[in-house]
């Protein structure tokens, strides 16, 4: 099984993701690049409801 703290540090160290600030300790960000390679990747709505 994958190791989220693995993960998550994978992601920090190449800068895919970000901490969220002070306030939100434990929360992270990710570049809207990423959310962008995120949603063109994913099936339309409708198929994923099936």
């Amino acid at each position: 099984m994958p190791d989220p703290a693995a993960a998550l540090h994978a992601l920090l160290v190449h800068g895919l993701v970000r901490p969220a600030g002070a306030h939100l300790p434990g929360r992270f960000t990710a570049l809207q690049l990423v959310r962008l390679l995120h949603l063109r990747d994913r099936p339309p709505a409708a198929a994923r409801a099936c």
